[in-house]
């Protein structure tokens, strides 16, 4: 690596929380302590904003404006 780069480049931050595994690993996708952990301490850093700082886990949507719409809706993950 020429050196210009690599002063111009600086390693990811290190979370402070409660992750402790240098990898992400199948236990970080099970859904629980870990998952959460890897959420808390890298993601939601990460992507800090009024929107997502409640961590919900769903979509809402003002039934008004839906109605104005139409009368279908479809939703898929």
């Amino acid at each position: 690596m020429s050196e210009a780069l690599d002063k111009r480049t600086s390693p990811a931050p290190r979370p402070r929380g409660k992750l402790n595994v240098p990898k992400v690993t199948l236990a970080h996708g099970g859904g629980g302590k870990a998952m959460r952990d890897l959420v808390d301490d890298v993601f939601v850093r990460a992507f800090d904003n009024p929107l997502l700082a409640t961590l919900e886990d769903q979509a809402r949507f003002r039934l008004a404006d839906l109605s104005a719409q139409g009368d279908r809706l479809a939703m898929t993950t």
